[in-house]
């Protein structure tokens, strides 16, 4: 099962952690803007902690925040695909 198909059946497995698990949803959605109000319904968190993650991420070299109007659009850098792709192979198996 892809990774793709693993988040619209809602079955993700829940040993990511949720920074992978930010990477891995941001690479499903590729063709669509994603904000941070996506993550935080992805994860079931607070605005506060979702900020606190994507600024570790933008910190780490793995996402990028573009601004688009008053919201900003969360990016997978080159080294955000890199991880997923590692990340990925789990589901080669």
């Amino acid at each position: 099962m892809s990774i793709n198909s693993q988040f619209e059946n809602k079955n993700f497995p829940r040993f990511f952690t949720n920074k992978q698990q930010i990477l891995i949803f941001l690479w499903s959605k590729q063709d669509i803007s994603v904000y941070s109000e996506d993550i935080q319904n992805l994860l079931g968190i607070h605005k506060s902690y979702a900020s606190t993650l994507l600024t570790e991420l933008e910190h780490e070299g793995l996402i990028i925040r573009e601004r688009n109007g008053r919201k900003k659009v969360i990016c997978l850098t080159e080294n955000g695909f890199k991880m997923v792709d590692d990340i990925s192979h789990i589901f080669e198996r």
